[in-house]
């Protein structure tokens, strides 16, 4: 079952990738974007396995039966687009992750028009986590569809730029480049204790 990660890392550094200095802060929390098929997704509003996106997009036939909970937040932004899932398992575990893409964003009305990836961070929280960035350079052939976004990053077939995991061989034992992967958006994104409240920071 994933615990809380007790690593303290209060002195991150940036890498670089993801850097929000200077940056405003966009105008499109709350903004609402038609989904080809599924109907509406709204930034910042958390959405269950019950929900027509999270059902068609997400889940198997089986995973509706393995899931007992599935709740699903989506954070639109001109630079970044947020990903934050939590589940709960019929045995009671639960597992957190957040996915972050960097790259361009265009939206007009209530569609994506445009999206290019350059950069696209995967983090899973807890004790026995890890994580992953990577470089894409990538656009959605169909922005506005799901099924587009699922077969351009299905697999996701881009460049490492870091990666580790945590309690492969010990528990809570880091390996690999946990600074890199963590530091991504000067460490706006990862911060200590992010998967507790995966749902309660508006990041974007």
């Amino acid at each position: 079952m994933p615990r809380k990660n007790k690593r303290r890392n209060k002195n991150r550094k940036s890498s670089g990738i993801g850097s929000t200095q200077g940056r405003q802060r966009d105008d499109v929390t709350g903004l609402t974007i038609e989904v080809d098929g599924f109907g509406s997704i709204t930034s910042d509003k958390v959405y269950d396995k019950n929900s027509s996106f999270v059902k068609n997009t997400f889940l198997s036939e089986g995973d509706q039966e393995y899931f007992k909970e599935f709740d699903l937040e989506v954070e639109f932004d001109k630079e970044f687009i947020i990903a934050n899932i939590r589940t709960l398992s019929q045995d009671s575990r639960v597992s957190t992750s957040r996915t972050v893409f960097q790259g361009e964003f265009k939206y007009e009305g209530r569609m994506v028009k445009s999206a290019r990836i350059d950069y696209i961070a995967q983090v899973s929280g807890g004790e026995y986590g890890w994580g992953t960035l990577q470089r894409l350079g990538i656009s959605i052939p169909q922005p506005s569809s799901a099924a587009s976004w699922q077969s351009s990053l299905d697999p996701i077939q881009g460049t490492v730029v870091a990666e580790y995991d945590i309690g492969i061989n010990t528990p809570g034992e880091v390996t690999g480049n946990y600074q890199g992967v963590v530091s991504f958006g000067n460490g706006r994104f990862f911060y200590e204790g992010w998967e507790n409240e995966p749902f309660s920071s508006n990041l974007l």
